[in-house]
């Protein structure tokens, strides 16, 4: 259960961070098959079908949050990078000085 959160948790990172919001409505329907899938192979009775499938889209909704979040610090570090000032000439010069 714990590797199916994580994985569901990155596709939903990954998701948020390339697609808009109507990629959860095919992604979370694949989710729930493969979550009744897997709870019925495992003999869960309703109740834990049920919270499995609660839990997996909960989880894709999470992952899609934090990918749709990390796209602007994504451009506002990307910016930052841009804006850095070349070092000065002297210690620039200083870092390839022989002293021999």
């Amino acid at each position: 259960m714990t590797i199916l959160i994580v994985g569901v948790v990155l596709l939903g990172a990954v998701l948020g961070r390339f697609f808009r919001v109507w990629i959860l409505i095919p992604t979370g329907a694949a989710a729930v098959v493969a979550a009744l899938a897997g709870s019925i192979l495992h003999g869960a009775g309703i109740f834990g079908v049920l919270s499995e499938c609660a839990v997996v889209l909960t989880c894709l909704q999470i992952g899609y949050a934090t990918g749709v979040f990390s796209r602007p610090l994504h451009s506002a570090v990307k910016q930052g990078e841009k804006c850095r000032a070349v070092p000065p000439a002297g210690i620039a010069a200083s870092r390839h000085r022989h002293f021999f």
